[in-house]
C-alpha cells in the first residue's frame, strides 16, 4: 500500500484539516519533475506552511491535553472513564505526530530523489 493511502486511511476525521497535505506536495513534485526548468519555490512554500500547520496544531492540542491531565489529577474523585478518554486522546496525538513526521520525511526524500539537482531540500529550506 502506498504511503498516501496509509496516511489518508489513518487520519482522524476530526483532525483531517491539520495533517500535512502529502498528496498535494507529491503532485507538486511531479509537476517540478515534468518541467525541470520550473521553480521549486511553490513546493518549498507549501512544505513550510504544512509543517507549520501540523506543528501549531500539535502544540495547541498538547497544551490542552496537559491542562486536562492536570485537572484530572487535581480532582479528588478520579473517574476511570475520564482517565481512559485522556489516554485515548494522548494515543491519538501520538499517532498524529507519527504520521505527520513520516509524511514530512517521505516527501523530503522524494523531493531530494526527484528534484534535488545539486543540493538537498534541507539546503533549499535554509535559503
Amino acid at each position: 500500500m502506498k504511503f498516501t493511502e496509509v496516511l489518508e486511511e489513518n487520519m482522524l476525521l476530526r483532525w483531517r484539516a491539520y495533517y500535512v497535505n502529502y498528496r498535494a506536495m507529491k503532485l507538486c513534485i511531479e509537476e517540478i519533475e515534468a518541467d525541470p526548468s520550473s521553480s521549486n519555490a511553490h513546493f518549498l512554500t507549501m512544505l513550510k506552511s504544512n509543517m507549520l500547520k501540523a506543528l501549531t496544531f500539535y502544540e495547541k492540542t498538547e497544551e490542552k491535553l496537559q491542562k486536562k491531565i492536570e485537572q484530572h489529577l487535581a480532582t479528588e474523585t478520579r473517574m476511570p472513564k475520564s482517565r481512559k478518554d485522556l489516554e485515548h486522546e494522548v494515543k491519538d496525538l501520538r499517532w498524529y505526530a507519527h504520521y505527520n513526521k513520516e509524511a514530512i520525511r517521505k516527501i523530503a526524500k522524494k523531493y531530494d530523489k526527484r528534484c534535488g539537482k545539486s543540493k538537498t531540500m534541507q539546503a533549499d529550506l535554509m535559503e
